[in-house]
């Protein structure tokens, strides 16, 4: 079972056709719990990899819902990358937990 006691919440802004990069590694070594939330009308999609790797998501990867996403995640998967789909700027608001 997890504990999770501490919370750090950051903001992400991707343009269009764009990915961008959350890297939580340096200061998050355990597991976590992500939650994500997309800024409304946004269409996000989401790749979990180590923070070494360099692969961005596009538009085959897991879709965030309007609502966000809540998911665990375990110790290595500490790098998150979002491509915006949208047509515009947009934000991806992301709470880590641990």
């Amino acid at each position: 079972m997890s504990v999770f006691g501490t919370m750090l919440n950051n903001m992400l802004t991707i343009a269009n056709g764009a990915a961008g990069e959350y890297k939580m590694g340096d200061y998050v070594s355990t597991e976590k719990r992500l939650i994500i939330v997309p800024e409304s009308g946004a269409i996000l999609h989401l790749l979990l990899t180590p923070e070494s790797s360099t692969n961005n998501a596009d538009a085959e990867d897991l879709l965030i819902p309007a609502s966000g996403l809540d998911i665990l995640a375990g110790r290595s998967l500490d790098r998150i990358s979002i491509y915006n789909a949208t047509g515009s700027q947009k934000k991806a608001y992301i709470s880590v937990l641990y």
